[in-house]
C-alpha cells in the first residue's frame, strides 16, 4: 500500500461535505417538568411576612362638596389612632369615595370610625366614613352603634353650651337689652310729644326682635334636647316607648324630630348642621315652630299668617315632615303657578339635603293619573292637586295639605278649598293648614268651622327717614 508523506508546514484540505453549511441556531433547552402526586411531600418555604392580607374591614370615605388635597387625607390619615393595614387615596378622581382604608382588626376599625365621625363633626372635614365588613357579628354591630352614639351625644352636648351661633346671639341679645335702655323714656322727664312717640316705637320695635332673637334660642336648644334624649337612649328603648304594651303608638307631641329605627348617622348629623343653619339666618317661623306644631297635632285645620320673607313655604314642610306628620304618607303644598312650585321644590331640597332619605322633595307640574304620592314632601299647582281630587275622591296617600297663597282667592283656589272642606268629614286623619301673608284669616276661620289663626312675626329692620334740602330758598 502506497503511503503518501506531507511536509509539517504544508496545507492539507479534506474533502467534507458539510465544510460550507451554516452552524445550527442556539437553542435553550429547559428541564421537564416534574408532575407531583397529591400524596407527594413537598416541604413548606420559609414565611413571608410582606405577603398581602385580605382585609376583614374596609372603610369608605365617601367624598362631600369639598375638594379635599392628597396631602390633607394622608395627614387625617396618618393621624388616626388605629393605622390600618394599607389605604388608598383618590382626591380628584371621579369617583364617590376619597379614601379607602383597610383593616384586620375589630378594634383598630372602631377606633378609626369614631375618629373620623368626630373629626366630621368638629368641622375638620366633609368626608362620611362608611364601613362594609365581611366577618361583621351583631355584638360588633352594637359596639360601634353604641360607640357613635356617645360621640354625637358629646357634640350636641357641646353645641347647647359652646356652639358660635348660639354666642353671637347671646351677645345681640345683650346688646338689644342695652340698647332698650338708652332708648327707653324715663320716667318724670318731659319730652316733646313727637320725641316721646319716636322713643316708644324704638322701644317697642326692639323688644320684640328681642323677644324673637330668645325664641329662636329657645327653640335651637329644645331640638338639640330632642336629639340628645333620642342619643343617649339604649338600644331598643326608643321603639319599646312608642310601641307601648299593646302595640299602640305613643305619640310624643313635643318631639320635633322623629326616627324610626336604628338612627342613620349620616342623615343625624345632617339635622345638625341644618338646625345651626336655621339659627344662623334667623328666619322669624323657626322661632314658633313648636307653637304651629302643636297647634296642627291636635286639631285638623289651621290658618297661619306670616308676613313676607318669614319662611313659612320652604321651613313648614320641613317642620312637619320632621315631626312625623303623616308617617309614612305624603305632604302636598300647592302653589298658584308652575314656576313657584318648581323653585321651592328646589330649594327645600337643597336645605334638607341628607335630611330625609330617598326621593323625599319632588313636583308635579301638570297632571298624569299614573303619578303616585310616593316622595315625603310634594310640591304641585292648586289646579294639578283639583286633578288629582277628580281621579281619586279620598286622596289617598296623602296626610297633610298647605294649600299657599291662599289670598290670591284664584277660581282654583277657591274650589279647591271647597271640596278639601267636604273630604276632611270623611278623612278625620288628614291635616289642613292655609297659609297666606294678606288674606282676611278670620272670614277664613270663620269658613272653616272657627279654626285656630296663628300668627307670624316677621322680621322688622330700622328705617331712616332723611329729608332732601328744598331748592325753594335758593
Amino acid at each position: 500500500m502506497k503511503k503518501t508523506f506531507y511536509h509539517p508546514n504544508a496545507t492539507v484540505h479534506h474533502h467534507n461535505p458539510t465544510y460550507n453549511r451554516q452552524p445550527p441556531p442556539f437553542r435553550r433547552h429547559f428541564p421537564k417538568p416534574v408532575d407531583f402526586h397529591p400524596n407527594h411531600y413537598r416541604p413548606p418555604g420559609p414565611p413571608n411576612p410582606t405577603a398581602f392580607q385580605a382585609p376583614n374591614f374596609v372603610l369608605y370615605l365617601r367624598r362631600g362638596r369639598r375638594n379635599l388635597r392628597r396631602d390633607f387625607i394622608s395627614s387625617l390619615i396618618s393621624q388616626c389612632p388605629s393605622k390600618p393595614q394599607s389605604f388608598s387615596i383618590f382626591p380628584y378622581s371621579s369617583k364617590a369615595d376619597s379614601a379607602i382604608l383597610n383593616f384586620r382588626q375589630w378594634v383598630d376599625t372602631l377606633n378609626a370610625v369614631a375618629y373620623l365621625w368626630e373629626t366630621r363633626l368638629d368641622g375638620t372635614h366633609d368626608l362620611t366614613p362608611e364601613l362594609k365588613s365581611n366577618v361583621m357579628v351583631p355584638s360588633d354591630e352594637d359596639e360601634l352603634y353604641s360607640r357613635l352614639r356617645a360621640v354625637f351625644a358629646r357634640h350636641v352636648k357641646g353645641l347647647m353650651q359652646e356652639a358660635k351661633e348660639l354666642k353671637r346671639w347671646e351677645g345681640e341679645i345683650e346688646r338689644l337689652t342695652k340698647e332698650i335702655a338708652r332708648v327707653e323714656p324715663v320716667k318724670d322727664k318731659h319730652y316733646r310729644v313727637g320725641d316721646f312717640f319716636q322713643m316708644n316705637e324704638n322701644t317697642k320695635r326692639l323688644a320684640e326682635e328681642k323677644n324673637l332673637v330668645e325664641r329662636r334660642l329657645r327653640e335651637f336648644r329644645c331640638a338639640m334636647e330632642c336629639l340628645l334624649k333620642v342619643l343617649e337612649e339604649k338600644v331598643g328603648a326608643a321603639e319599646e316607648r312608642n310601641e307601648g304594651v299593646n302595640g299602640n303608638y305613643d305619640y310624643d307631641f313635643d318631639a320635633v324630630f322623629r326616627f324610626g329605627g336604628r338612627l342613620n348617622w349620616k342623615r343625624v348629623h345632617s339635622i345638625i348642621m341644618r338646625e345651626r343653619r336655621r339659627l344662623e339666618e334667623g328666619l322669624p317661623i323657626y322661632a314658633y315652630r313648636r307653637d304651629i306644631l302643636h297647634d296642627i297635632h291636635h286639631q285638623q285645620i289651621t290658618v297661619l299668617v306670616g308676613e313676607t320673607g318669614s319662611g313659612k313655604s320652604t321651613q313648614l314642610v320641613q317642620f312637619l315632615a320632621d315631626s312625623g306628620v303623616g308617617a309614612a304618607e305624603s305632604i302636598i303644598c300647592t302653589q298658584p303657578r308652575k314656576i313657584a312650585a318648581r323653585s321651592l321644590a328646589q330649594r327645600v331640597e337643597e336645605e334638607s339635603s341628607g335630611c330625609y332619605e330617598g326621593n323625599a322633595i319632588n313636583s308635579y307640574l301638570t297632571f298624569s293619573s299614573l303619578t303616585e304620592f310616593d316622595s315625603k314632601v310634594t310640591f304641585m299647582t292648586d289646579h294639578c292637586l283639583l286633578q288629582h281630587y277628580m281621579n281619586d275622591k279620598n286622596l289617598s296617600g296623602v296626610s297633610c295639605i298647605i294649600v299657599d297663597e291662599a289670598h290670591e282667592r284664584s277660581l282654583n283656589t277657591d274650589l279647591l278649598l271647597a271640596l278639601i272642606k267636604n273630604l276632611l268629614s270623611r278623612r278625620v286623619d288628614m291635616r289642613l293648614i292655609i297659609m297666606s301673608a294678606t288674606a282676611d284669616a278670620k272670614q277664613l276661620s270663620e269658613y272653616f268651622y272657627g279654626c285656630r289663626i296663628v300668627h307670624v312675626v316677621g322680621r322688622s329692620f330700622p328705617v331712616d327717614v332723611r329729608y332732601v334740602p328744598s331748592d325753594q330758598g335758593s
